[in-house]
């Protein structure tokens, strides 16, 4: 199904996250519910926790070092933490709708890395493969990792590209290792470690952000699949995806995946027609990035012949 790309990871360095998917109760679709908490933070000074948007507009604010976020839609999310002296508040302080960057803009006193320093969240739309990318040094190498909530490796490579069949699920994590070439860690991640193992026999040089603020990766419930069938127009050679047998179905922000004799040929944004160009049995699923829904098309059409219908359309 489709990708999500991510540009970059941040480096976390004065305050610790944690982030747990509480799948069991996210009731709603395209949604992901998840606790966070911090630790390191000053115990003198105030803190709040700042969902945002990838874009750094704020989705919703948690007061103290703790608490549980509901994404609004599935997609990529970053959460902020905002540690401040309570005699010298930031002004502004952070407020739902408002920009990551505005906050304390025109004073106050608080930790100077809120804005980047961040905790990458992923709300997936079921398993959709998934891909990460970490922007690598002159004379460093990347090497990514799935891994579980204990820390356990599940998977490893060095393109960022993992899928269900790697073990990402949710409330699983994606670690970078940035390493230099010439000084590499020992050992490196491999699957059935630990990323708490990496660097044991011999320190190398890596970021040591590696094992304390992965990209953490949750799920959404997605409904139950909704069939869908094909409908050839008007004795032409265009098909469409129909829910009803009779008229095409509304393509609005739906991907849909067209398959011949079960081999994938065309991915379509936005519209439930094809042109097939080869004879041979055809099917069609589809996807919904509003609400997660799967739409399934397991019944074969058969095409015998193409058809020249220039007005079918």
């Amino acid at each position: 199904m489709k990708q999500i790309y991510k540009s970059h990871f941040h480096t976390l360095t004065f305050i610790l996250f944690s982030c747990l998917g509480l799948f069991a109760s996210s009731a709603v679709n395209a949604q992901c519910t998840f606790s966070i908490s911090t630790a390191g933070s000053n115990p003198n000074f105030v803190q709040i926790l700042v969902l945002a948007e990838s874009d750094g507009t704020i989705v919703e604010v948690i007061d103290g070092s703790s608490g549980t976020f509901t994404t609004p839609l599935t997609g990529s999310y970053n959460v902020h933490a905002l540690n401040y002296d309570p005699a010298d508040v930031p002004d502004p302080l952070p407020m739902a709708g408002d920009m990551i960057e505005n906050v304390g803009s025109i004073s106050g006193c608080f930790n100077d890395n809120f804005a980047n320093d961040i905790k990458p969240i992923e709300c997936l739309c079921g398993i959709e493969p998934l891909i990460a990318s970490f922007n690598a040094m002159p004379g460093y190498e990347i090497i990514y990792v799935l891994a579980d909530s204990t820390g356990l490796i599940l998977a490893t490579n060095t393109t960022g590209m993992f899928t269900a069949a790697d073990g990402l699920a949710d409330d699983t994590f994606i670690h970078a290792l940035h390493y230099e070439t010439a000084n590499p860690p020992s050992p490196l991640p491999s699957v059935g470690l630990n990323i708490s193992d990496v660097g044991t026999a011999m320190m190398g040089c890596f970021n040591a952000e590696f094992t304390t603020n992965p990209l953490c990766v949750l799920v959404s419930p997605a409904p139950a699949d909704i069939p869908i069938e094909i409908i050839r127009v008007c004795s032409g050679n265009a098909i469409f995806a129909s829910l009803d047998g009779e008229t095409p179905m509304d393509a609005t922000d739906i991907t849909f995946l067209w398959y011949l004799d079960g081999v994938l040929v065309a991915t379509i944004d936005g519209s439930p027609y094809y042109s097939p160009e080869v004879i041979g049995n055809y099917t069609v699923s589809a996807f919904s990035n509003t609400d997660c829904t799967t739409y399934i098309g397991d019944i074969d059409f058969p095409i015998g012949e193409i058809i020249d219908c220039k007005d079918c359309n």
